[in-house]
């Protein structure tokens, strides 16, 4: 589905939104990445809203702002821990790579125990660590993008 914007009647796309699919005549594995797009089992999908380019085999999603991207490995994330439980703290991300994510579209995250430490990672008590309120930087170990 591609959603056109009235003031520039090109088509634009939204986080998630497969970017390479297969009914086209190039496969997937002819364009690289590029800033706004990620790739997953072989599909490019966008990582911003907005408009797709396709220049010399890489496609990218230029958004018109200073907009932040769906979070994949790697990435550093700013959050706020919202709930505790024993197998892991639940996270409300506010920035991705150091830029905000609207008020009110935060997206979710967790903590598990195992992936607090590197070492005696069964002996982690998960409240020992962190508190509802606390605001803690990550790096991204595990996305996946809901896609309907």
């Amino acid at each position: 589905m591609m959603i056109s914007n009235p003031k520039t009647s090109s088509p634009s796309v939204i986080p998630g939104q497969e970017l390479i699919t297969s009914d086209e005549s190039q496969p997937s594995a002819t364009y690289q990445c590029g800033p706004g797009t990620f790739e997953r089992q072989g599909k490019v999908y966008a990582s911003v809203v907005g408009q797709p380019v396709r220049n010399a085999g890489t496609i990218s999603v230029e958004c018109s702002s200073r907009c932040a991207k769906v979070p994949v490995v790697g990435t550093i994330v700013i959050g706020m821990i919202t709930k505790v439980t024993k197998p892991q703290a639940h996270v409300s991300i506010i920035m991705v790579d150091d830029l905000p994510l609207p008020v009110g579209q935060e997206l979710q995250g967790a903590i598990r125990s195992q992936d607090v430490r590197q070492v005696d990672k069964d002996k982690v008590i998960i409240w020992d660590c962190y508190r509802p309120g606390d605001i803690v930087r990550a790096e991204v170990v595990k996305s996946f993008v809901l896609i309907l």
